[in-house]
């Protein structure tokens, strides 16, 4: 009943965005206590955040979505600005550690 997913896709097409939209609904009503972990772009904030919007309308409770962003995504939208997991079923308290490392992380990468 218990394991872990972990999604790295390219996203070297347009197309990704919507087949890891379909893997990740697939994968919350064939295996819904496991922890799946999806790694994405953020290169333009549209992007990213319409991907946050059809995952929010798949109704799951229990997802977090964590973001490194480096440099503002509108100045130039082709660069990879950041980075983002969106996770399933988090472990507890994973929310409070990342809040207190991303921002270490973030001045350490920038």
């Amino acid at each position: 009943n218990r394991g872990l997913i972990i999604c790295d896709p390219p996203f070297e097409d347009m197309n990704e965005w919507a087949n890891v939209l379909r893997a990740f609904k697939n994968s919350v009503s064939r295996f819904q206590t496991g922890v799946v972990v999806v790694w994405y772009p953020i290169k333009s904030g549209s992007e990213s955040g319409e991907f946050l919007r059809q995952i929010r309308d798949i109704g799951v409770n229990k997802v977090l979505a964590c973001e490194l962003i480096l440099r503002n995504p509108e100045n130039d939208p082709a660069r990879l600005n950041g980075s983002g997991l969106l996770i399933l079923n988090p472990p507890y308290k994973l929310k409070e550690e990342l809040d207190d490392y991303l921002p270490w992380l973030a001045s350490a990468l920038g």
